[in-house]
């Protein structure tokens, strides 16, 4: 049996896309890297950790029974939850939100396909959270931002202030869920979860990280994961 922690931090994991971009007909979150499925190495990250006492993935409705069967093989002595995505990203994270424990303090969400987290960036999302009742990882932009119309330049944009927002992005459990739900009834869709908080008056905080964290999304991006691990590259 897996130690019990003194905390009650969960960890959501979003797996209900359909890939499209890739091109095949596996979904990305469940295409091989390695020889593992894309999921399995983001879960990894989080079990390894050591700080999380709740596992929730929300995937599609029709994959839950397979990935469940998988999941008991691989993870054995790790309790995952999961939970039926909904028709956008934002219904999903709402229904791994009330699956948590009522009890639960702190509440990583994190993208499926996004499997090179370090345990640093998620040890300062921890700490972070100390003081704030929101905090995500983000890259600060390297590139020279142009602002277009109709194809044509109409100024460039300032980037010292311009930040990339990744994840995990890290919350107060019981604030983000109340805003997920008031998110909901006012029927607006939100790209990430750190939106919703600006949009309701929250500070959201932010932890620098590398460009690392990447979200595999072309099949470029999967190459790339195979000879990042493949060539242990990768350093925690």
């Amino acid at each position: 049996m897996p130690m019990k922690l003194s905390n009650n931090y969960a960890v959501i994991i979003t797996a209900g896309g359909s890939g499209k971009r890739m091109g095949f007909q596996t979904k990305k979150q469940f295409l091989k890297i390695a020889g593992k499925p894309v999921l399995f190495w983001t879960l990894e990250r989080f079990i390894r950790h050591g700080s999380f006492s709740q596992f929730i993935i929300s995937l599609p409705k029709d994959d839950i029974t397979a990935m469940q069967k998988q999941l008991d093989e691989n993870f054995p002595e790790v309790m995952i939850k999961l939970v039926a995505g909904g028709a956008e990203r934002q219904d999903s994270v709402l229904n791994a939100l009330q699956a948590c424990d009522p009890a639960t303090e702190l509440v990583f969400i994190h993208d499926g396909v996004r499997p090179f987290v370090k345990k640093s960036d998620l040890a300062n999302l921890i700490s972070k959270l100390d003081n704030c009742e929101g905090a995500i990882l983000a890259g600060k932009e390297k590139n020279t931002l142009k602002q277009v119309k109709q194809e044509i330049i109409e100024k460039t944009v300032p980037r010292e202030n311009i930040y990339k927002a990744f994840t995990p992005q890290a919350f107060k459990f019981k604030q983000i869920l109340q805003l997920h739900i008031q998110a909901q009834a006012i029927d607006f869709k939100f790209t990430d979860d750190a939106s919703i908080l600006e949009y309701f008056g929250k500070p959201v905080e932010i932890v620098e990280c590398g460009d690392y964290n990447l979200k595999l999304t072309e099949p470029a991006d999967l190459q790339y994961a195979e000879y990042i691990i493949k060539n242990d590259l990768f350093k925690e």
